[in-house]
C-alpha cells in the first residue's frame, strides 16, 4: 500500500493574451472530497493585478489554507527566530562596534522584512 503525503505547492502563473491586453490564469491541484487530485484554474484581470508578484500576495492566504497540512507548513523555525539565537548568542563574543554596527543592520533592514519568513514553509522574498 502506497502512503500519499500531501505536497507543498505554490501554484503555477502565466499570462494569457486577451484582445484588450493581458489575463493572469492561476492554476493548482487540490484534493477533492473523493479523494482524487484535481486542477483548479483561476483567471484574473491585469488591471487589478499589474505584476505576477500582485497577483501571487493577493492569492497567498488561499494558498496558506491549501497547504496547511503540509509539513512544510508546519515547521514553526522563523527567521525572527534566528535573529534572536543570533543576537543571544553570537553578537556578545564580537568586539563593541561589531555589535553595534550588526544591531543596528539588524533593527533597521533585516528585522522588518524578513522576521516572519519561515524556512521551508513559505518562499523567501
Amino acid at each position: 500500500m502506497r502512503i500519499r503525503r500531501q505536497r507543498y505547492q505554490k501554484g503555477s502563473v502565466r499570462k494569457i493574451l486577451r484582445s484588450s491586453g493581458f489575463a493572469w490564469q492561476f492554476r493548482f491541484y487540490y484534493t477533492d472530497t473523493d479523494r482524487k487530485r484535481r486542477e483548479k484554474v483561476q483567471t484574473f484581470d491585469s488591471s487589478s493585478y499589474a505584476t505576477e508578484f500582485n497577483l501571487r500576495n493577493a492569492v497567498e492566504g488561499q494558498m496558506s489554507a491549501l497547504n496547511e497540512g503540509t509539513l512544510a507548513a508546519r515547521v514553526e523555525v522563523t527567521f525572527g527566530n534566528l535573529i534572536t539565537k543570533y543576537l543571544n548568542e553570537v553578537l556578545p563574543h564580537l568586539k563593541h562596534s561589531t555589535q553595534d554596527t550588526n544591531r543596528s543592520m539588524i533593527g533597521l533592514h533585516i528585522e522588518p522584512r524578513w522576521e516572519a519568513c519561515r524556512f521551508g514553509g513559505r518562499e523567501w522574498g
